[in-house]
């Protein structure tokens, strides 16, 4: 297997590990390559002295052979060379290969614990019946500034990942912008800098989509409402397919929002396991 880093140059080799909108500007991407084929890519983020693993995905037949464990092991030496002085990772306990990477990350001596967080799951007809639809929908008047993320620049995004990580607000390193949904994920600008974003993923079922992350400036709690009234919106009018909204709430903050906005209705649950590794 050959390691190599994910460049403008080879960038369509491994196209399909990615979105077609390609927005992260700081994340180093680096593949696995067998055979002259694209196995597998791992994104690493830093942050101060943290490294973080924001995506790590290797296809399945290539999982038996150590391709996962080859990226793995390229992620913890990178993290030492740049003399950061922990590496973390988190993923859905309950996903296919957990088991797997809890085994590849504890051989390492990764430090492991799982969460676990309220989590919800509607269909769109039961989305129509919310407190979200049936009243906070109808006072709404409408705002010219929340726009599909689609709209905005590169440039745009840029400035906007730059400003919160100056603020130590890394919202944008916790909802993976590399995965959203620029169609249906919704943006809130002031004199055209972004102060809030709604972020949607697709799943591997075509008929559900997640919620993976809604963050506002403070001076602008408003929007947040105003946020999910437009994409909630944009989801009834137009499913496309869609057929059910999944989120989970990892803050205290998100959980009394969609109990407010939601009404009363069972709660799931969720586990998110994080891996540790002091460097």
């Amino acid at each position: 297997m050959k390691i190599v880093p994910v460049t403008e140059k080879n960038y369509e080799l491994f196209v399909e590990f990615f979105p077609k909108s390609f927005l992260r500007k700081w994340v180093c991407f680096i593949g696995c390559i067998e055979k002259k084929m694209a196995v597998g890519v791992v994104g690493i983020e830093e942050r101060e002295d943290i490294v973080t693993i924001i995506m790590l995905e290797v296809i399945p037949q290539f999982r038996e052979i150590g391709a996962g464990s080859t990226l793995l092991d390229v992620a913890i030496e990178y993290a030492r060379k740049r003399k950061k002085n922990q590496i973390t990772i988190s993923y859905d306990a309950l996903q296919e290969g957990s088991n797997r990477l809890d085994y590849m990350l504890a051989k390492r001596s990764f430090q492991l614990e799982t969460e676990k967080i309220p989590s919800y799951c509607l269909t769109i007809e039961q989305l129509e019946k919310t407190p979200l639809i049936t009243q906070y929908a109808q006072q709404y008047k409408g705002n010219s500034n929340i726009v599909p993320l689609k709209n905005l620049s590169v440039e745009q995004v840029n400035e906007m990942e730059e400003r919160f990580e100056e603020k130590g607000v890394y919202m944008i390193s916790r909802a993976d912008l590399i995965k959203a949904d620029s169609r249906r994920s919704m943006v809130f600008f002031v004199n055209k800098v972004v102060k809030g974003i709604v972020l949607f993923y697709p799943t591997e079922n075509k008929s559900i989509i997640r919620l993976a992350a809604l963050y506002v400036d403070r001076a602008q709690t408003t929007a947040a409402v105003e946020l999910l009234i437009e994409s909630a919106g944009n989801l009834i009018k137009n499913p496309n397919g869609i057929e059910k909204i999944e989120f989970t709430c990892i803050e205290e903050s998100a959980f009394s929002l969609a109990k407010k906005l939601l009404g009363e209705r069972e709660t799931g649950w969720s586990y998110l396991s994080h891996g540790i590794l002091e460097l």
